[in-house]
């Protein structure tokens, strides 16, 4: 009770402290948000990543793989190489010709499948990410003109099952819409291969002429993640004019994204509630400096420097308690509001506060607090006594 009648005391210089860490801790869920909004499709992404093996052709790097193309017949082979559950080969590219090369989240992507490998895969993928139907369900074999459509694109394109959706002068009739999984499929609007083969030579001309007219841009075989980078040597040994990625590199460089990314955007949240708790050390050391007599008093009639120094640190505990508490509000509100905004216009969402997040800024605005109080806490608790009955 002595604490909050200590903070009480003084309400303006208590508020205006606590409103300095309520920034910080405010601009750490913010930022926290964005960085674990990423890390959790970033996270997908390498659940995704545990059974793909990558191919393609052999020296191929860089940009230069977005522009590779297979004959078909790669396919096959690689359907025989031992450790391989399954192939699945396509065509992507990007929904929106005239869309940005760099923009926040994952792009939107057209990509043509054939169906009964999709399926077949799909039996061999992380549960986590593996592709499920919030509304309709995959084509049939040999049709043309359908599109099953992830939820973020359809929001975003403002489409359901049963709708037309035109892309490159082509209809599509929308069969199916997958659940979000936060990952590439949400962005993405899957169709017969055939069709897709058509609005990319529509999209690059050139590829009329190439040799062989039942092309491919990618293909991906599928092994047991356990046995992944085995059968990625295996498919390089029996096929050299191939080269295979295993997951292993995939998922390192995801990782090492992770890393970056969380590291540059808490650490710019760290700084604003380092500065809020540099106000709790101003507004300590001046209530010990105004406090010097009731101290005194207090330790003429037996209270311990243990004593003194528990009060003060109780009272910065408190003003990052409740800093942090205002901080967390103001923060999930306008998480929550710009993720609505956010999902009506492209939907997908921009921040995730999870438990750890919102946990982790309250015990972090306490512990600032309380160790911005130290100091003077410390400093109260070595006060001498009859120095201090004799202050003005």
């Amino acid at each position: 009770m002595e604490a909050f009648r200590s903070i009480a005391r003084r309400r303006l210089r208590s508020a205006l402290t606590v409103l300095g860490i309520a920034i910080g801790v405010f601009a750490l869920v913010m930022m926290g948000g964005m960085a674990e909004n990423t890390n959790i499709i970033m996270a997908n992404i390498i659940r995704q990543l545990e059974t793909n093996i990558a191919v393609f052709p052999d020296g191929a790097g860089g940009a230069s793989r977005r522009g590779s193309v297979f004959p078909l017949s790669v396919a096959a082979k690689l359907e025989e190489v031992e450790g391989v559950r399954a192939v699945m080969h396509g065509i992507v590219l990007p929904f929106d010709e005239q869309a940005p090369v760099v923009g926040y989240g994952m792009p939107a992507q057209i990509i043509g499948t054939n169906i009964n490998q999709q399926i077949e895969a799909d039996k061999y993928i992380n549960p986590h990410v593996r592709l499920s139907f919030y509304r309709g369900d995959w084509w049939e074999e040999g049709s043309r003109g359908i599109a099953v459509m992830g939820i973020n694109l359809a929001t975003q394109q403002n489409v359901s099952v049963g709708d037309i959706i035109t892309n490159r002068g082509k209809q599509f009739a929308v069969v199916g819409i997958f659940n979000r999984v936060m990952g590439g499929p949400d962005n993405a609007m899957l169709i017969p291969l055939e069709d897709a083969r058509e609005l990319l030579v529509k999209t690059q001309p050139l590829l009329e002429f190439i040799e062989y007219k039942d092309f491919v841009t990618t293909i991906t075989a599928v092994a047991h993640k356990e046995e992944a980078h085995t059968v990625a040597s295996r498919i390089m040994e029996e096929l050299p004019h191939l080269q295979a990625v295993s997951p292993e590199r995939g998922i390192r460089n995801v990782e090492q994204s992770m890393v970056m990314f969380s590291l540059i955007v808490l650490a710019s949240a760290m700084i604003a509630l380092v500065v809020g708790g540099l106000s709790v050390i101003n507004t300590m050391l001046m209530s010990v400096t105004e406090r010097i007599r009731e101290i005194g008093l207090k330790k003429a009639i037996g209270f311990r420097d243990a004593d003194i120094l528990r009060e003060y640190l109780l009272e910065s505990s408190l003003m990052g308690f409740f800093a942090g508490c205002i901080g967390l509000g103001l923060g999930s509100l306008c998480i929550y509001g710009v993720n609505i905004i956010a999902t009506a216009e492209t939907g997908s969402t921009v921040f995730t506060l999870t438990t750890r997040l919102a946990l982790g800024s309250l015990v972090f605005a306490v512990f600032i607090a309380m160790l911005a109080g130290l100091y003077p806490a410390y400093r109260a608790a070595k006060i001498d006594p009859i120095l201090a009955l004799k202050s003005e």
